[in-house]
């Protein structure tokens, strides 16, 4: 791993990477890295980077030997061209490094042995990925619920990314991200996005709905539209629950768990 330095760029090489609110172990979970993901370092205080993830902008703090520094050129390069990881975990062979679904492996440091593609990584180690568990190009739109429903009872975790744990705006950015659209982190930044539906009446398949606790004003929730009054979320683990003009149908009890605020389309 090389010394960051502030305004540098560098990726994470690492399966997953925690980043925090502030820079101690303790602190609150806001999101993850996932292997493939881009950074810029804002500030180098002590064992800690202040980073800010180039795809949503999303800033926070992360254990600076779990990044790798790269050139300007080659976070542009590893932002824009990468094989996508299909498989919902794998294990890549010689080194034991799980990645999950949603990972980017940047076409830079791949060669290709035949069936099976090598991985050059910073830290002196190679993965071994099989092609059938990547892909080059991102999903289709039109594969949103079949892609959506692979994450199907991965458990809840606020701050989360990976089917190993994963929070309700967090599942909706990833699942958005593999089909090459890219929207905030936070439910409440990604509902000021897209464009605004009216009715439940006029939701499509693939549209974010948004919701509030009974008694807040404020965008606390998200899930994918997936037909026929029902949307797929993350809340206890990601499950499938009816929705109406009202709200979202609790699994748990009788009535409703999240008033609907709104409705939004991204394609």
């Amino acid at each position: 791993m090389s010394n960051l330095q502030n305004l540098d760029f560098a990726w994470c090489a690492m399966p997953m990477a925690a980043v925090k609110k502030t820079p101690e172990h303790r602190s609150e979970l806001v999101t993850q890295l996932l292997f493939g993901d881009v950074v810029q370092v804002l500030e180098k205080t002590n064992i800690w980077a202040k980073i800010k993830i180039l795809h949503d902008q999303y800033e926070g703090y992360v254990l600076t030997m779990q990044l790798s520094k790269i050139s300007p050129s080659e976070a542009e390069h590893y932002e824009k061209h990468y094989a996508l990881v299909t498989a919902l975990s794998i294990s890549a062979h010689s080194d034991q490094i799980s990645l999950t679904m949603g990972c980017r492996v940047p076409t830079a440091l791949i060669q290709d042995i035949g069936e099976r593609i090598q991985v050059k990584l910073p830290y002196s180690k190679q993965l071994i990925i099989s092609k059938k568990d990547l892909t080059f190009s991102n999903y289709s739109t039109d594969r949103v619920v079949e892609l959506a429903k692979q994450f199907l009872y991965a458990p809840y975790l606020w701050g989360g990314r990976s089917i190993f744990g994963i929070d309700c705006s967090g599942f909706t950015q990833l699942i958005f991200r593999m089909m090459g659209v890219i929207i905030h982190r936070d439910a409440y930044q990604q509902a000021t996005q897209g464009l605004t539906i009216p009715t439940l009446s006029q939701a499509k398949v693939g549209d974010l709905i948004f919701f509030r606790k009974h008694e807040s004003t404020k965008i606390s929730h998200v899930g994918i539209y997936i037909g026929n009054q029902e949307v797929i979320h993350s809340a206890g683990y990601v499950h499938i629950s009816k929705v109406d003009e009202v709200g979202l149908h609790s699994i748990y009890q009788e009535g409703y768990s999240h008033k609907l605020v709104s409705i939004k389309r991204y394609w």
